[in-house]
């Protein structure tokens, strides 16, 4: 659990403002602009991917988005 609870915390896309989360949403939708949250994903699954893990990803909401952009 504590390697999953450390890869959930990595990815929140959060911003803490309504209308931001709404805008980056839009963003990641239509694949535009920047997403930290989207090159942390990448980062991770390419490190677990090279390190011979097994990877397993669930997106919902936001994070849906962020599975999908990546």
């Amino acid at each position: 659990m504590g390697r999953r609870r450390r890869f959930q915390d990595a990815l929140h896309g959060l911003t803490g403002d309504f209308v931001a989360d709404l805008a980056q949403c839009v963003g990641d939708k239509l694949d535009k602009g920047k997403n930290p949250a989207v090159d942390t994903l990448v980062d991770t699954v390419y490190g677990e991917l090279k390190a011979g893990r097994e990877v397993h990803l669930t997106g919902y909401s936001q994070g849906g988005l962020i599975t999908a952009r990546g």
